[in-house]
């Protein structure tokens, strides 16, 4: 995983895609080793399967994307903090994409390179498409 100021990005495994509460719309479970993924996808712009490979950017720059082949979202820094987790401390940051939410978990330090209200870009692609 690589942070810095203004960009997560990480390499991980697709968990689990789960149907939601919510019609045409699926939870996603990404896990990157040292940070776990959790997102809403409109059913329809989900370009990912469970036992995938991905690729996961978040950022404050427009990404270069292929259209049609990567998911890029935009949204904005709602909450930052540490939360207790199974005996450890673990860093939780919470992006509103437009109503739905990506969770960013780390034990790594995710917080400090975005301040609350942060416009940023979420961006998912299989390595073959980066």
């Amino acid at each position: 995983m690589r942070v810095e100021e203004g960009l997560i990005e990480c390499q991980g495994v697709v968990k689990a895609v789960d149907d939601s509460k919510l019609p045409n719309v699926l939870i996603v479970s990404v896990d990157c080793g040292d940070a776990t993924l959790r997102f809403d996808a409109f059913k329809d712009l989900l370009t990912v399967k469970e036992g995938e490979s991905v690729q996961a950017l978040v950022c404050r720059e427009r990404p270069d994307f292929k259209e049609g082949e990567d998911l890029v979202l935009w949204g904005y820094v709602m909450s930052k903090k540490k939360v207790p987790h199974q005996g450890r401390w673990v860093n939780k940051l919470l992006i509103s994409l437009w109503g739905y939410l990506l969770v960013v978990e780390s034990e790594k330090d995710i917080l400090s390179p975005f301040s609350v209200m942060d416009k940023v870009y979420f961006k998912l692609s299989t390595p073959s498409q980066s």
